[in-house]
């Protein structure tokens, strides 16, 4: 089959389900939320190749958590994971 890869600076759980919406193969990237590795392993067939894992991707103000991380938490559900990750890109292009 054919390959169709990702690379990124960061990835978190976002970013590792937008993948496997995307029926990429595989990912490579220096950092990983241990949500996106987690996800990765439990529900795609995505092979991550990484060097760090940070417990969670930081906000661009650097005081908590990116905002998609944190919405996503508890979501696996691709469906459900994409309209929350529109709803939330939605939110902070009002801010």
């Amino acid at each position: 089959g054919e390959r169709l890869i990702l690379a990124d600076k960061i990835i978190g759980k976002g970013a590792a389900i937008l993948a496997n919406i995307l029926n990429i193969t595989e990912i490579y990237t220096p950092v990983i939320s241990e949500s996106a590795r987690l996800y990765i392993e439990k529900f795609s067939d995505i092979n991550v190749i990484f060097d760090k894992e940070v417990p969670y991707i930081i906000n661009r103000t650097r005081d908590g958590m990116c905002p998609i991380e944190k919405e996503l938490i508890e979501i696996n559900d691709c469906d459900e994971a994409f309209k929350k990750i529109l709803t939330t890109l939605e939110k902070l292009r009002k801010k």
